[in-house]
């Protein structure tokens, strides 16, 4: 007997929808026994600020709202702060935060909005607060500080509770590693409500290594033993529809195992397989996989369709760009796909999803302005190379940094490793510098003038955005001959190495990097040495693979489903591709990664 694909086809349908402006969820209402009957009652909205200052303030969130802090302050100086009413005052002292932080004085603004936090307010001030606060640590990964913030606001205030707050408290714990998990549940035995969303976490991350059966016994005993928990009222994360769908039985998984991309495809098979096997191994489902060599075939329509008279109930791939905008484009398509490259437009809304799942560089780019944001640096030169990729890259970092709030004040290009010196010294306007030395010792005659060249001072992090190992080893050193040794680097994955002996040069520099590489895994050991070589990354993307193919149900969630993969954290954006969050690391003196 075929298997049943109605669960598949919800899931699909669901996922359509989700693009199309959010997947279903039930109404979550507030446990009985957290309302606050007088707070829902209150029919009158309070208004956001007070008559008198009402223009001044809208104009203060105005400047804040085109990253202009400078504005802000002159217009908060006008207030007269001490005369202000309680709400007013809080107001005003919300917004002074928020000049902090986007002057780059992440320290204070926190400290600031933590007293705000503590402050007698009503709910809807204080949720104006939180946002604010919890935008802040996210950007600094300090997720489960702004989860924990989320969950006190529920406490404090269960008119908050609705399933955004819900979801963004769920997507928070999931972006918090395992072992942060672990040591909060130690030291949370006296709060049960904390320590039950915390309990419900681990579950989550315990998925991988059960099967269907077993994990889905526990979420029902998690519901059974925390029934007024606001969670329990639908699952978050899209755990709800896992629990309802069935694990697909038959995979055809479609790859290029022979011709020009035969390495790459191989990488990837063998690291979805590897993830499979090493499920398979903890008592798990098992499934029949179908491996379709897609070069034997003219075109990807006729490889897919032999993936489909194997009785698939999904299919894995194809890699090839161009093959994957062919597939979405087909209007027969009847099963669901996890394809293993991004197009450049959004997938096609048919009656069957089709996921992007790719290596995407742009993803990286866009994380490093976030992280850099996020520390508090607001001044950036950019180094990239003269070429499609740097463009692209450059592109990417750029449009996110500048909506975040900051300034690119100096970019470097170059077209080979030759021109990097001079067109260092050019960006650091040290040339301008040198110039004014010749001036000095003109002026002066053979008068021995003391003089150091001075670099420009409006940066305050560097960027290096290089797929060339050899090239990020020569631009940190060359940093630090042209006086910018002082200040922070911080780069993508392409700059490491497992060459930790050639790394010495870039000790200091922050990079992004896999948790594949970062972790020592049983799964990247089973690969054995290749499964750190120069295709490391494709072996991570077939487990990842496997890893969304076996959670396929969860995805109808859309962004609020989280996936903790080998690639980095996954999450479904509204064009149903998987973007990518990977791990912070640094390199020490040793030339080796560590994270923070």
């Amino acid at each position: 007997m075929r298997f049943d694909l109605r669960p598949l086809v919800i899931a699909a349908l669901a996922l359509v929808i989700a693009a199309c402006g959010g997947a279903p969820t039930k109404p979550t209402t507030p446990p009985k026994d957290l309302v606050d009957t007088e707070e829902q009652a209150e029919l009158e909205v309070l208004p956001r600020f007070g008559q008198e200052h009402e223009s001044m303030f809208y104009s203060i969130e105005d400047a804040l709202a085109l990253h202009d802090w400078q504005t802000a302050e002159m217009l908060l100086a006008q207030l007269p702060a001490q005369e202000l009413d309680p709400r007013d005052q809080t107001q005003y002292q919300r917004m002074l935060a928020q000049t902090l932080y986007q002057r780059g004085d992440t320290v204070r603004a926190l400290q600031q909005r933590d007293k705000l936090l503590n402050v007698p307010t009503d709910s809807d001030l204080y949720l104006e607060i939180l946002k604010d606060q919890q935008y802040q640590l996210r950007l600094s990964d300090q997720h489960l500080q702004s989860a924990y913030l989320g969950h006190r606001a529920i406490t404090q205030y269960p008119k908050l509770i609705d399933d955004p707050m819900l979801n963004a408290i769920w997507t928070d714990l999931q972006q918090s590693s395992p072992d942060d998990i672990a040591d909060a549940l130690k030291s949370a035995s006296g709060d049960p409500q904390w320590q039950a969303w915390l309990k419900l976490t681990s579950l989550d991350e315990q998925r991988r290594h059960t099967s269907t059966a077993v994990f889905n016994l526990a979420l029902e005993q998690w519901l059974l033993a925390h029934p007024d928990h606001p969670a329990s009222v639908f699952l978050p994360g899209g755990l709800e529809f896992l629990m309802q769908a069935e694990q697909a039985r038959t995979v055809a998984l479609m790859l290029p195992l022979s011709g020009r991309l035969a390495s790459a495809g191989t990488a990837v098979r063998d690291g979805y397989l590897a993830a499979y096997y090493q499920q398979l191994g903890s008592h798990s489902d098992s499934q029949t996989i179908h491996i379709i060599d897609s070069a034997r075939y003219p075109n990807i329509e006729d490889a897919y369709y032999a993936a489909e008279n194997t009785g698939a109930d999904i299919v894995v791939g194809p890699l090839n760009k161009d093959q994957v905008r062919a597939l979405d484009e087909s209007p027969v398509r009847a099963l669901p796909v996890i394809a293993l490259n991004r197009t450049e437009q959004p997938s096609q809304l048919g009656d069957r999803a089709l996921i992007q799942l790719a290596l995407a560089p742009q993803d990286e780019a866009k994380q490093l302005a976030r992280l850099a944001f996020g520390r508090g640096h607001r001044k950036a030169m950019l180094i990239a190379p003269e070429s499609s990729w740097g463009e692209k890259m450059a592109d990417a970092l750029i449009q996110q940094w500048q909506e975040l709030g900051g300034k690119i004040t100096s970019r470097m290009s170059y077209a080979s490793s030759a021109q990097l010196s001079a067109n260092m010294e050019q960006a650091l306007s040290l040339q301008q510098s040198n110039a004014r030395h010749r001036q000095i010792e003109a002026k002066f005659g053979d008068t021995n003038v003391g003089f150091q060249p001075r670099r420009r001072q409006d940066i305050d992090v560097v960027f290096i955005l290089s797929n060339d190992v050899n090239e990020a080893r020569s631009i940190k050193p060359l940093l630090s001959f042209y006086y910018a040794g002082n200040v922070p680097v911080l780069s993508t994955s392409a700059t490491y190495n497992t060459d930790t002996s050639r790394n010495r040069d870039l000790a200091g520099v922050g990079l992004l990097e896999t948790p594949w590489r970062l972790k020592n895994n049983p799964l990247r050991a089973s690969i054995g040495k290749a499964g750190n070589g120069r295709l490391a990354a494709l072996y991570a993307l077939g487990a990842d693979a496997y890893l969304l193919q076996s959670r396929f149900a969860q995805l109808a969630a859309g962004k609020n489903a989280i996936l903790r993969g080998s690639t980095g954290h996954l999450r479904l954006n509204d064009k149903l591709q998987i973007e990518r969050t990977l791990k912070t690391a640094v390199f020490d003196g040793k030339g080796r990664i560590k994270t923070p």
